[in-house]
């Protein structure tokens, strides 16, 4: 983890839509930084994880299952996979 334990979460609201690579949520560390979190993927939220602002070192903990942000309906996932960039050295 690279900015270091978070303290504080802030959410966007439920039913809002969400543009990929815009701030979806905010974190801050116990530095008192605050960390913009941007979106994966453009869509509608329609729940999220009540459970991180009571306990937000979930969010780096156990990112995969309890440290979830939202559920998203995706509204341009078709074209954000066609126009994804290569993670890898090959490209």
């Amino acid at each position: 983890w690279t900015v270091g334990p978070v303290k504080e979460l802030t959410f966007a609201d439920v039913n809002r839509d969400l543009v990929q690579a815009s701030s979806c949520a905010s974190m801050t560390t116990e530095d008192g930084l605050v960390h913009e979190i941007l979106c994966p993927v453009s869509g509608r939220i329609v729940t999220r994880n009540e459970t991180l602002l009571a306990n937000p070192g979930l969010l780096s903990d156990d990112p995969y299952h309890e440290g979830w942000l939202y559920q998203i309906v995706p509204t341009e996932l078709g074209y954000e996979l066609d126009n994804l960039t290569p993670c890898s050295e090959e490209y």
